[in-house]
């Protein structure tokens, strides 16, 4: 008699194979590490305002709806000369250009000059060819308004700090073509404070061919900030000399009045103090 199976058994042979397909259906059905995709994590308010700052633009129209001209009318003029900018991150350069925003920040908070307009040019070989790199509109804060183009200015001169940081040294420094470029730009009939803002070694070497501007200063104060250069820190009596001599300058083109000072002692509070009282 055959050997058969028996009723209710299930052959080995048909377990093994029912095994194998039961094994093979879960790793289908497995996601791997490799198919998974992660859910990007949201974004955070830093993350959204390091995307705004990278963004900038170192220009600020006025706002939508605000038409009022500035009252405070203010114009930066920063020296970019191979001479300021010959010793990495350490020249003077960069010690001017750290200046941009403590400026602006002390500017800013003169609350009754306000609306406010601040432009920022270079110093270099051709000074009086060149529009300004940055120009920012501060609008005037009230009680009910909101605080939008505060945080926006501030994103803006950050922006034109970069941009400057970036800028590649020029081989002569034509601070009175500046100047003219500055005057001509501030011109105007109607009641501002009108203010020059100069950052340089005050070290003027025009290329050849180049005559001196003779700028129109009038009606307008001017604040210097003076940058130690390894030339005057070699002498300095030269950084001295040079800023009796351009005080002198200023005045002789008209300037209201004259505020000096050496970078490394900027005082917010008496650079607003010499433009308030330059007011009127």
């Amino acid at each position: 008699m055959s050997r058969g199976l028996r009723s209710g058994k299930v052959p080995v042979a048909a377990l093994v194979t029912i095994g194998i397909v039961a094994g093979l259906a879960i790793l289908v059905a497995r996601p791997t590490s490799h198919s998974r995709t992660a859910a990007p994590p949201p974004r955070t308010d830093s993350a959204v305002s390091s995307d705004s700052a990278q963004v900038a633009s170192p220009n600020l129209p006025a706002p939508a709806g605000q038409t009022d001209p500035p009252v405070g009318e203010f114009y930066y003029l920063v020296d970019i000369s191979a001479s300021t900018k010959d010793v990495g991150e350490g020249s003077a350069f960069a010690e001017g250009i750290s200046l941009l925003q403590p400026i602006f920040g002390s500017l800013r908070e003169m609350k009754e000059i306000s609306p406010q307009r601040h432009r920022v040019a270079t110093i270099g070989a051709m000074s009086l060819r060149p529009a300004p790199r940055c120009d920012i509109y501060v609008a005037a804060q009230t009680l009910f308004s909101a605080d939008d183009n505060a945080a926006l200015a501030t994103r803006a001169m950050d922006a034109c700090s970069r941009e400057f940081r970036a800028l590649q040294p020029e081989p002569h420094t034509d601070i009175s073509g500046a100047l003219v470029n500055a005057g001509l730009s501030l011109q105007g009939k109607r009641k501002a404070l009108r203010g020059i803002v100069l950052i340089t070694d005050l070290e003027e070497d025009t290329q050849p061919g180049t005559v001196p501007g003779r700028p129109d200063l009038r009606n307008t104060c001017v604040a210097v900030y003076t940058l130690v250069t390894p030339a005057s820190a070699r002498d300095p009596q030269l950084l001295n000399a040079r800023t009796s001599e351009w005080t002198n300058k200023l005045r002789g083109w008209g300037a209201k009045n004259v505020y000096s000072a050496n970078a490394r002692g900027f005082d917010a509070t008496d650079l607003r103090t010499f433009f308030q009282s330059c007011e009127g």
